[in-house]
This record gives C-alpha cells, sequence and structure tokens, in this order.
C-alpha cells in the first residue's frame, strides 16, 4: 500500500487545505463545512443499489435533457462549505461546474440522490425554487414512489435483488 494511506486527515481544515490535500491523495475524501471525511469503499449491495437506480432512472430520461453520474462527481454547495461525493446525482439542463482548483472542477446544479444500503432508505436532495436554498425529502416504503428527476421510481424497485445483512440467504436447489 502507498504511505499517503497511512496519513491520518487532519480533523479539521480549511477548503484550501482541503483542495490541496485531495490534489495529492488517493483517497476518496469529503468537505464537510471544515471536517474531512474519508469515504469508504462500497459493497456490494451497495454497487447494486447505485446500478438498479441508474438502469431505472436511465429508462426514462432517455430522450431528455437530464444525465445521470453515478458517484463519480464531486459536489459543491457553497451555501453549505461541502464538497462531496452522492451515490447518484441527475443534472438536467447545462451541467454548471465550478473550478475548485486546477485539478478539481465540482458540478453545482444538480439533484442528489443517496441510497442506504443497510435498510430501505433513499434521500432526495433539490434545489428549491430560491437557487440557495436545498430541500431535502426521505422514503422508506416499498410502495412509495420517489420522484427523481421528472420520474418516480418505487423503493421497492430500487432494492430489487438486495439481501441486507440481518436477512438470511435462501437456499437454492440445482
Amino acid at each position: 500500500m502507498k504511505e499517503e494511506l497511512f496519513n491520518p486527515l487532519p480533523e479539521w481544515a480549511t477548503l484550501e487545505k482541503y483542495l490541496e490535500i485531495i490534489g495529492k491523495s488517493e483517497r476518496r475524501l469529503e468537505f464537510h463545512n471544515g471536517k474531512v471525511v474519508d469515504i469508504q469503499s462500497g459493497t456490494i449491495q451497495h454497487g447494486l443499489l447505485r446500478t438498479n437506480l441508474v438502469g431505472l432512472i436511465r429508462n426514462r430520461i432517455h430522450h431528455t435533457d437530464a444525465r445521470i453520474y453515478s458517484g463519480d462527481r464531486e459536489v459543491w454547495i457553497e451555501e453549505s462549505n461541502q464538497m462531496f461525493y452522492p451515490d447518484l446525482i441527475i443534472v438536467s439542463g447545462k451541467h454548471e461546474m465550478k473550478k475548485m482548483s486546477e485539478l478539481v472542477k465540482a458540478t453545482i446544479n444538480p439533484s442528489v440522490v443517496y441510497v442506504s444500503q443497510d435498510e430501505k432508505y433513499i434521500e432526495v436532495n433539490n434545489r428549491t425554487n430560491n437557487e440557495r436554498v436545498w430541500g431535502m425529502t426521505e422514503y422508506f416504503e416499498d410502495d412509495e414512489n420517489i420522484p427523481i428527476s421528472d420520474c418516480k421510481i418505487s423503493l421497492k424497485d430500487i432494492y430489487e435483488h438486495v439481501k441486507f445483512e440481518n436477512q438470511p440467504e435462501r437456499a437454492t436447489e440445482f
């Protein structure tokens, strides 16, 4: 392993220091109003959830101006001084980005989706009509239809084939 993986992160940092750290780091790090957070790799279940979401949404927005990015885009929210990697972002219309440093550009106009791998839970964040205000809605029930980028997707469909750790695997006979 590279020596960089063993270097401790500062508990608190300025945005400039954070940008300096991620410019040199192979770790996936987020910035939450001064706190630097090390993001761990996703599990198999988490990868399946993101794939389910992308497939369900992609089929419904195919002929629109919306684009989906799965966990690989940094988002900058100036109002709350945060830079992070959501599970899924959707950008409708022009993809607006802000150059944060020589190496980092962050999306500034997405809808943001978080998906839990531990329980049935989805969080959707969108800018409101007031561009400086974000709204957040949480979903827990199988029969809930979640509005994501002008389409509605059931929580049950998102969690198809997902097994939680506390659920026993079914034996399969051949």
